[in-house]
């Protein structure tokens, strides 16, 4: 491969990992500029594919919750995050934990956003002080945070949706999306046993489920750290 090849898939590369920015006018920028090079290079899947091989691999890392089932808040959470970067999360049972698998650029993005999330709300989960008649506040508290899990979950997976029609419309990044589906997709297959997990069926409408509902709906993804 020549240096001048080689620098255009650096930059490409570059350009795809700033797709995933949770700054919305820095990750759309970078879409128009990847289309634009694909187009005057001429860069079909194929050459995709050499680009996630020598510069985005996919790969496994894990995130550690603490506890053999995850709990409904954290499971959304997680649901949201893993929509919105193209991740796969995997729990697994024996190591209380998830397993995500994804492009490497997009792995650091994701973890970064889930625990500043998880942070956030349990920080503010904290505060909750509303007792029932036996003087107990922690069902309030996974209340509210049951409601801030929903919240983030449903607005990150229609960010996405949102996304996904601007990217259809402007014909911009669906072809790294369906090679990113099948890369991921292959390397589940052929690494990790997966066995099929709960359903959230959890129904609540109270008070702290609606200020965590609040929560969920404001707080700024925009910053990955307080």
């Amino acid at each position: 491969m020549d240096e001048a090849r080689e620098k255009l898939l650096n930059k490409i590369s570059k350009l795809i990992a700033m797709q995933d920015s949770p700054n919305k006018e820095e990750a759309e920028t970078a879409a128009i500029m990847v289309q634009k090079l694909v187009t005057k290079y001429n860069i079909d899947t194929d050459q995709f594919k050499e680009i996630k091989t020598k510069h985005i691999s996919v790969k496994q890392e894990f995130i550690s919750v603490g506890s053999s089932r995850p709990r409904k808040w954290v499971k959304l959470i997680m649901q949201g995050i893993a929509y919105y970067y193209d991740v796969k999360p995997i729990w697994d049972r024996d190591k209380q934990g998830y397993i995500i698998v994804g492009f490497d650029v997009d792995m650091i993005v994701c973890r970064e956003m889930f625990w500043y999330i998880y942070r956030a709300f349990y920080k503010q989960a904290e505060k909750i002080k509303v007792e029932d008649e036996e003087g107990n506040s922690r069902v309030y508290r996974e209340d509210f945070l049951y409601g801030a899990g929903l919240a983030i979950s449903n607005r990150l997976h229609n960010l996405k949706d949102e996304e996904k029609i601007k990217k259809a419309d402007k014909n911009t990044g669906t072809e790294l999306m369906v090679v990113k589906e099948n890369e991921i997709s292959d390397y589940i297959e052929k690494n990790i046993e997966t066995v099929k997990g709960d359903k959230i069926s959890k129904k609540v409408l109270n008070i702290p489920f609606m200020l965590g509902q609040e929560l969920g709906n404001n707080l700024p993804l925009n910053k990955q750290v307080e």
